[in-house]
């Protein structure tokens, strides 16, 4: 796998992950003590953090954003990264 700036992409030319940050100039990248993972401009403003697009684990610090996810889903195991039994929906008039 290779990162180029704001993707990481496989050996075989696809996509494994991207932050959608093209085009905002990105210069720097931190990951802070809390694990939050984050994309600076070279005025050092932030432009993407992974705050932002929690996965299947809150970190202390983390919060929940409706306008930006609106499930969580549990792994399958620790072991296999599929879907699990649980998931936390969050809709405007709170979580179901």
């Amino acid at each position: 796998m290779e990162l180029h700036s704001e993707a990481l992409i496989h050996a075989d030319g696809t996509l494994v992950w991207s932050t959608n940050t093209f085009n905002k100039g990105v210069a720097g990248i931190e990951l802070q003590t809390n694990g939050n993972l984050v994309l600076y401009d070279k005025n050092n403003r932030s432009v993407w953090q992974s705050f932002d697009h929690p996965t299947d684990t809150l970190l202390v610090g983390q919060s929940l954003k409706i306008d930006t996810v609106k499930k969580l889903v549990s792994r399958a195991s620790e072991k296999d990264g599929s879907e699990g039994p649980y998931s936390l929906v969050m809709e405007a008039g709170g979580f179901a």
